[in-house]
């Protein structure tokens, strides 16, 4: 037997979602086409998987706290500055409503949106005259349906593809606009229609890491038999004398009250009888029981875009590393995505845009302290190879340009004739030639403002007062 049948074969042991229901929801795609009614979505099963499941509970947890770090900015866009948000948007995103701040109202719109594939929030608006939303509210799949027009193509705006969202709760439902619900998802690869969960393609690793947790369970807690008592052979003509069922029932009935690995039980049993007692081992280790669960974690943690060396026992390099690919690689994307929604949702002026700043997180800064050192590193090394004369000043300036990310011309000083000169020369004449400016002539040249007594030349050196 396989040892995936077998964990199929212990799905009888399970007290959460049976195979079966898991099965149904792997292997089924939701129905959901582009004709008109409403849109069922399955948010048991994901739900039970997440608080059952650990490998995938936990790395779903860990991007939410990452992705809830974030600080809300505003941008204008196409420009890289990041300026405080306007009052009133302030006020809305760090309590979005009575009972969450910023922090656990981002979390738990993450968690929702890794876990089911979809996520609602919705927007009280009470007056057509106010610019921003009053509160903003998560809702689980489980509790809202989109409800469609049977129109797909050519449509302009959303209310030509939703007609509606209903709301479930206590058996009432309660009908939304179309305005005022945000729908996140996790596109499904043919459906655009859908969000589909991270599950879909998880199947195995999720169902043979919970029949494992399961058959430990079992053999810890429940056991079954540890061993056979039975009638041992005797030598005499009769041969062995079986133990009657009156005998055995008794026997039953003292190994209960009497035997046990509690405190004040016997450890040891005695008995008139002639018998003999064969123990039962159980071979977890054969099993490979705690292999499979890492192997299966481990394709969970990709499947959810989470770097490995965040789960591992790696060291503080690889963890660091892990946590900087992460965030590159999975939370800045998903954030600028969520971002360029929620502006438009709760009406950020035109030519702006929210963006969640992480640039104040530790691991960040300490990425970018080694970037810096790192480009130090190679501007001293360029320096010592121009002043030797083994690299000229305009290849110097193109490697410092590409490490960079830049072009040549930003590198220049403000396209001023005079210090672009001053570039071409070695760092001696430029210095004897740069002793004639006064300071803010020289601070000019390189795109500074004046200072206050900077109108005369230096006794020391050119770069007094930068």
């Amino acid at each position: 037997m396989a040892l995936g049948d077998f964990f199929y074969s212990l799905g009888d042991w399970a007290n959460g979602v049976s195979k079966h229901a898991k099965k149904a929801y792997f292997n089924g795609r939701v129905d959901m086409n582009i004709n008109k009614g409403q849109v069922y979505i399955n948010a048991l099963v994901p739900y039970k998987i997440y608080n059952s499941i650990p490998q995938f509970k936990i790395p779903v947890n860990k991007l939410a706290s990452m992705f809830s770090n974030g600080v809300f900015k505003y941008q204008k866009i196409g420009s890289d500055k990041l300026d405080n948000l306007p009052p009133e948007i302030t006020k809305l995103l760090e309590n979005p409503n009575l009972l969450q701040g910023q922090n656990p109202f981002l979390n738990q719109y993450y968690r929702q949106l890794k876990v089911y594939g979809n996520q609602f929030i919705y927007k009280s608006q009470p007056s057509v005259l106010s610019k921003v939303p009053t509160s903003l509210k998560n809702i689980s799949p489980a509790m809202i349906k989109p409800i469609l027009t049977g129109k797909y193509f050519d449509q302009v705006s959303m209310e030509g593809v939703i007609s509606k969202y209903e709301y479930t709760e206590n058996n009432t439902v309660k009908p939304f606009e179309v305005k005022d619900i945000l729908w996140s998802k996790i596109d499904d690869l043919d459906n655009p229609l859908i969000g589909v969960s991270p599950l879909m393609g998880l199947e195995f690793p999720t169902s043979n890491t919970e029949l494992a947790y399961q058959y430990y369970n079992c053999i810890s807690g429940e056991r079954g038999a540890l061993g056979i008592l039975s009638t041992a052979p005797t030598k005499d003509s009769m041969g062995s004398i079986p133990v009657t069922d009156t005998q055995m029932k008794e026997m039953e009935q003292q190994y209960r009250d009497v035997y046990g690995v509690e405190s004040g039980k016997a450890k040891t049993i005695l008995t008139k009888h002639n018998m003999t007692y064969t123990p039962m081992s159980f071979q977890t280790n054969q099993l490979e029981l705690q292999g499979q669960i890492d192997a299966n974690g481990m394709v969970i943690l990709d499947a959810l875009g989470v770097n490995r060396n965040l789960f591992n026992n790696s060291t503080y390099e690889n963890l660091l590393n892990g946590l900087i690919s992460t965030h590159n690689d999975t939370i800045v994307p998903d954030a600028d995505g969520f971002t360029q929604a929620l502006s438009k949702f709760i009406g950020v002026p035109e030519g702006y845009r929210l963006v969640l700043d992480y640039s104040h997180l530790p691991y960040l800064q300490t990425d970018k302290a080694k970037e810096t050192q790192n480009i130090k590193t190679i501007s001293d090394a360029l320096t010592e190879l121009v002043n030797a004369g083994i690299v000229s000043n305009e290849a110097a300036q193109q490697i410092m340009a590409n490490t960079l990310g830049v072009t040549v011309e930003s590198l220049q000083f403000k396209g001023n004739k005079l210090a672009k000169a001053l570039s071409t020369l070695s760092p001696l004449v430029a210095n004897n030639m740069l002793t004639r400016f006064t300071t803010n002539e020289a601070r000019e040249m390189i795109g500074l403002g004046k200072i206050d007594g900077g109108d005369v030349i230096p006794s020391t050196t050119p770069n007094t007062g930068f």
